[in-house]
């Protein structure tokens, strides 16, 4: 989780604000404040990193990934692993899993993101976990799946219609299979790889089902055999994302799958190896959450890349995630495999959008002269524009979408700590935002009347 800190900078109405980059060190900092301050403030800004330390450590671990915000939300009213999760209408659909990895149910559960809140729906006929589910046209297919440790999977498909919260029985996948997964594309839905039974065979096979004319057809197999992966989808292509291909050894392999020539290419390896994990996609980047190990890291189709970013405050596998409102939200898993089904769910937003740059809770003119400071720079905390992640030059596109909040009061989710540093003695600086105070170390001499705003400390 990013740490955003107020040090020193201002009282508890007005906060002058900094980011703490990855890489950041007490040279780092003093260097780019000597610039702005001089060196004799920049000394005493010094002394205030010993206070961001200690306190760090009080507060969270610091981020791979600056920026990242994961949040705890309301929990599901059944906890479970193995379920799968759909989107209709802004709705998240919470569908089967089970209590443990090898039980099952057939409960079905709606949750509103915008009110954080959950209502019972109607259930399937088939209790399942490790099953996959698509939309196509609004309507929700629950496709396969298995019903215990020690049975075989299932071919059973069912569609879901939201608006009158029924289930109709439709045509059997040819292949029964769990722990596979499904991708809609261009109205056609693909169930990609899985296994017969909870210890296989692991399969290849890829099957597309149309949901228009209730038929499937057998596609090309994949490269290789995989069950308990995952797949999102970009810009038409599949991406088929880690996993097993048998008991016990989870896989870096990535393959990129287009339907419309039934062709795969292999894509830059994942850098965990992992399985159980749950992927997603947003503004058309991939992310692999969770998972035996439990990790979240970025995949960019465009530039075939990965990047590491922040974990769930709850790290976890056999979870479902799915994107509503911009946001990444995560359900249900377990923290050990096998495990206790958890209900636990998260809300992720990779890039947050935060404009009141100085921390006092309104953007202003002090927030426009913070654009100016660091006009043609690459700074990421002014660097706001296009979104979701700048492009590496302070300018007239920052400077737009900063006006666009002009005045309005926000509500900054970064905020952990303020220590003005006015403090005539003693040795804790004081946290006016919260309740992190932070103990001080190394000979320092407190100077509440001779700092940037309020006060500051220098060294010995």
């Amino acid at each position: 989780m990013q740490t955003r800190l107020l040090l020193g900078f201002g009282n508890s109405s007005k906060k002058r604000s900094e980011v703490l980059p990855d890489d950041m060190n007490a040279n780092h900092f003093s260097k780019r404040k000597e610039k702005k301050m001089g060196n004799a403030t920049a000394k005493k800004v010094r002394a205030e990193i010993l206070v961001i330390w200690v306190a760090v450590l009080k507060i969270s671990s610091v981020s791979p990934a600056a920026g990242d915000i994961w949040t705890n939300k309301a929990d599901m009213p059944t906890a479970r692993t193995l379920l799968s999760t759909c989107v209709v209408a802004g709705k998240i659909y919470a569908i089967g899993g089970g209590p443990s990895p090898y039980t099952a149910f057939s409960v079905v559960e709606e949750y509103d993101p915008v009110t954080d809140s959950w209502t019972g729906k109607a259930e399937m006929s088939t209790k399942r976990f490790a099953l996959g589910t698509s939309v196509v046209n609004g309507k929700i297919y629950a496709i396969g799946g298995v019903g215990s440790h020690t049975g075989p999977a299932f071919a059973a498909v069912e569609e879901y219609d939201p608006e009158t919260d029924t289930w109709t029985t439709k045509s059997d996948m040819p292949t029964a299979r769990g722990m596979f997964s499904t991708s809609a594309v261009n109205g056609k839905i693909y169930a990609i790889g899985g296994a017969q039974s909870t210890h296989g065979p692991v399969l290849s096979i890829v099957e597309e089902y149309d949901p228009a004319t209730d038929t499937w057809t057998r596609k090309a197999d994949m490269p290789e055999t995989k069950y308990y992966h995952s797949a999102s989808v970009v810009n038409g292509k599949i991406y088929v994302i880690a996993g097993a291909a048998r008991e016990a050894a989870p896989s870096r392999t990535v393959y990129e799958y287009d339907p419309g020539n039934d062709t795969y290419s292999r894509k830059a390896d994942i850098p965990t190896a992992t399985a159980m994990l749950s992927t997603c996609a947003l503004a058309g980047k991939i992310y692999a959450i969770g998972g035996d190990p439990s990790v979240v890291e970025e995949y960019n189709p465009e530039t075939d890349t990965w990047t590491k970013k922040a974990n769930m405050l709850t790290p976890r596998a056999l979870l479902s995630s799915n994107v509503a409102n911009g946001k990444i939200y995560t359900f249900g898993g377990s923290r050990a495999v096998p495990g206790t089904a958890l209900a636990t769910v998260e809300e992720y937003e990779p890039n947050p959008l935060l404009v009141d740059l100085n921390g006092d809770g309104i953007v202003d003119v002090r927030d426009i002269l913070q654009i100016i400071e660091s006009w043609g720079q690459d700074d990421p905390l002014c660097d706001l524009a296009p979104r979701p992640s700048g492009d590496g030059v302070v300018n007239d596109l920052d400077l737009e979408l900063l006006m666009s909040f002009w005045a309005q009061p926000i509500d900054d989710p970064t905020l952990k700590a303020h220590w003005a540093l006015d403090e005539a003695g003693g040795d804790i600086a004081y946290d006016s935002a919260g309740v992190n105070d932070a103990f001080v170390m190394g000979g320092t001499a407190w100077q509440p009347s001779d700092g940037q705003v309020d006060g500051a400390l220098q060294l010995d």
